[in-house]
């Protein structure tokens, strides 16, 4: 009983996250309205009801057919997400593939901009240091474009997120530190900037290799 009250509050929190993306997409919004309205229907919720009272009167039998009755339903939204998962697939992997090519693209370029600039380092860190805001601003436009696609959330390895915000904290504390005239930290800043790109690069093949392989939020509901 708990189970099928489970599964039916994770579809619904799976429909909610659906609607903000499917916005600008009339056939798969329609859809996704009639699966909300499927999951909040009285019919199901008196199922699961009547399953209950049958349980606590000690009708197992009824019970159990009231339980059958509600997992049918399940099934039928399960196969509709599964048809919907199958559609958004097949009209946003061109969008995300460009996306993540350019994103990678950009990483690499970025990458070897940090490191040019870092080997002009020559004692004065104000000779780099417009160089070097010039790159995290760079870092945050690529990351704000890659994740305005909002499918992206659902692939990417969450390390990717941790990465990004360790990199930007290392040009927070480069940054700083330059103020405050501390030179001797600049190296360890210059490390760790360049280990972080790198590291995107790293998780973002990653994550794009894994949902290749299948994988991701919506595939682990329907496994359930």
């Amino acid at each position: 009983q708990k189970k099928i009250e489970d599964k039916l509050d994770d579809v619904k929190k799976q429909i909610e996250k659906m609607n903000d993306m499917l916005k600008d997409d009339k056939e798969l919004s329609k859809m996704s309205e009639d699966l909300k309205k499927m999951a909040e229907s009285d019919s199901l919720k008196n199922e699961i009801q009547k399953s209950q009272n049958k349980m606590s009167q000690g009708k197992m039998e009824e019970s159990s057919q009231s339980q059958k009755n509600a997992l049918k339903k399940m099934d039928q939204m399960t196969r509709m997400l599964k048809q919907m998962q199958s559609m958004m697939s097949a009209g946003q992997q061109a969008e995300i593939g460009k996306l993540v090519d350019d994103t990678l693209k950009e990483l690499f370029i970025l990458a070897k901009l940090q490191s040019n600039s870092t080997k002009k380092y020559a004692g004065n860190p104000f000779d780099i240091l417009s160089e070097q805001i010039a790159s995290s601003e760079a870092l945050k436009i690529t990351i704000n474009k890659l994740f305005s696609q909002p499918m992206i959330i659902m692939m990417i390895n969450p390390k990717f997120v941790y990465d990004y915000n360790a990199t930007q904290k290392s040009f927070q504390e480069m940054f700083k530190d330059i103020n405050d005239n501390k030179k001797y930290d600049l190296e360890k800043h210059f490390s760790a900037i360049l280990k972080g790109f790198n590291l995107m690069t790293y998780d973002l093949l990653q994550s794009m290799s894994n949902s290749q392989g299948g994988g991701g939020g919506m595939e682990s509901l329907m496994k359930q």
